[in-house]
């Protein structure tokens, strides 16, 4: 019985609906049964006591007795079907219908004026809004005060002896329907308190469990990023330095600016029997992945030139592509998706030529502030679209005053302020020949000031190296 009664109170409540309208619609389906009850327990003395010889107030009374029933049951179904406002105010209506024709009725003595207070607590119990709440409360005082006047001052339409048994029954269940009201909201109101307290204490859990993960996650990226700056520290080692530099081409400088803490960008030299080499590689990718990878090409090209005395650009590359492909060659099945693309210079100084040969980068000379670009094979280093590249050398005559430049992708791919265009290699071309105008030694800094001011607070897209050099 207690289930079913359960059941019915929540009739139309939802677990995604606030708490403040599940209280209303429980009130208001506690109110229906109340009210069921109490027309359960007139329906007897209605029959039976009804003693009017007027057809008309006989069938009135019925009608008002029938709608006893009906107003709560239809009021149920709305909730139960979603329409909980007009679910709502059809009980309310009821209140103010019972409150208002009976006292008019037969006067004081069926003590039904005294709904008017279960009408008025239910005004500001159930309805949604204080508009709706403030107008429902104002028609029912406003009644009230009417029907108060009237059976005070005017005899009532029909006279019959008063019924003290109707008027203490009246009373009870106003006091009945109020105390269920208020019970409702003071038991909801508990409810949600205890909701309230145990949302608390989960959260509190949670906060607590999230502070714990922070900690360790903190912890976690701490080591992270000390270990990701070790091995920037290994990475700059590897790297020559302005010194190294300096002895191989003492006028030269390199613009380098990692994306992340380390490279996947990376530059070499070395000067071997009257030759000096330079280069310039962008391998797969930034970060971590590239910074491995660069670190391999920088071991790979010293192993080439040093140890195995291979002097000829083109054939350095052709055999970097294929210690790259060994090296991170899984099986015979897998396709090689690593690898670099590489600007290199071999530079004959008695000779005064350049010999030239690259992977996918371009070489650019200035000279009497016209710039020539020599590009590169379309062959990736590391591939396996090719299994044998053959790579092709070029031999560049130099004068005096010539300015050379190598970068990797990374400068023309970055995008500008406003995020919409990427400086681009013509750009670029043309800010190079318009360095010419200023002292080599500026040049540096005059790359970074126009690469920073290009970009401002776009973040940077990839690794970026610019070297330039001049040989006389």
């Amino acid at each position: 019985m207690i289930k079913q009664i359960n059941r019915i109170v929540k009739l139309g409540i939802k677990e995604d609906m606030p708490f403040a309208v599940q209280k209303r619609i429980k009130i208001a389906n506690t109110t229906s049964l109340i009210v069921f009850v109490i027309a359960f327990v007139f329906l007897y003395p209605a029959l039976t006591l009804d003693t009017s010889t007027n057809i008309y107030e006989s069938l009135l009374n019925k009608v008002i007795l029938v709608s006893n029933f009906a107003f709560p049951f239809f009021s149920l179904y709305s909730n139960h079907k979603g329409f909980t406002n007009l679910g709502r105010s059809l009980i309310m209506f009821l209140g103010l219908l019972v409150a208002t024709f009976f006292p008019i009725m037969y006067g004081k003595t069926t003590g039904s004026e005294y709904y008017f207070i279960s009408v008025l607590v239910g005004s500001l119990l159930m309805l949604d809004s204080k508009v709706s709440s403030y107008t429902m409360f104002s028609i029912c005082f406003i009644s009230m005060l009417g029907v108060v006047h009237h059976i005070n001052n005017y005899p009532p339409i029909v006279e019959r002896e008063p019924r003290i048994f109707m008027l203490y029954m009246n009373i009870i269940f106003t006091i009945l329907i109020v105390f269920g009201l208020l019970s409702v909201f003071k038991n909801e109101h508990v409810n949600y308190e205890r909701t309230i307290e145990l949302k608390n204490q989960e959260l509190k859990t949670y906060q607590e469990e999230l502070h714990a993960s922070n900690e360790m996650l903190n912890e976690k990226n701490k080591q992270m990023t000390d270990s990701i700056m070790y091995a920037k520290r290994i990475q700059t080692a590897m790297l020559p330095s302005r010194d190294d530099f300096g002895r191989v081409l003492p006028q030269s400088f390199v613009f380098f600016s990692p994306k992340d803490i380390v490279s996947g960008d990376f530059y070499w030299c070395a000067s071997l029997d009257d030759k000096m080499f330079i280069a310039v590689a962008d391998c797969t990718g930034h970060g971590v992945p590239g910074a491995f990878m660069s670190m391999l090409g920088g071991s790979i090209m010293h192993q080439i030139v040093s140890e195995m005395k291979i002097f000829a650009p083109s054939q350095i590359l052709k055999f970097l592509d294929t210690r790259i492909r060994t090296y991170l060659t899984v099986n015979e099945n897998s396709v090689m998706k690593d690898g670099m693309e590489m600007s290199l210079v071999a530079i004959d100084l008695k000779a005064k030529k350049i010999h030239f040969a690259s992977s996918n980068r371009s070489f650019v000379l200035i000279r009497n502030n016209e710039l020539t670009e020599y590009k590169g094979d379309k062959i990736y280093i590391g591939s396996d679209v090719n299994k044998d590249p053959q790579f092709t050398e070029q031999i560049i005559e130099t004068l005096p005053d010539d300015t050379c430049y190598m970068y990797s992708d990374g400068f023309t791919d970055q995008f500008d302020a406003a995020n919409e265009k990427k400086l681009g290699s013509k750009k670029l071309k043309q800010f190079l020949v318009t360095l010419q105008e200023f002292p080599f030694e500026t040049h540096e800094s005059k790359v970074r000031e126009m690469f920073n001011t290009f970009k401002g607070s776009t973040e940077q897209v990839d690794d970026v190296t610019l070297l330039g050099f001049k040989l006389y």
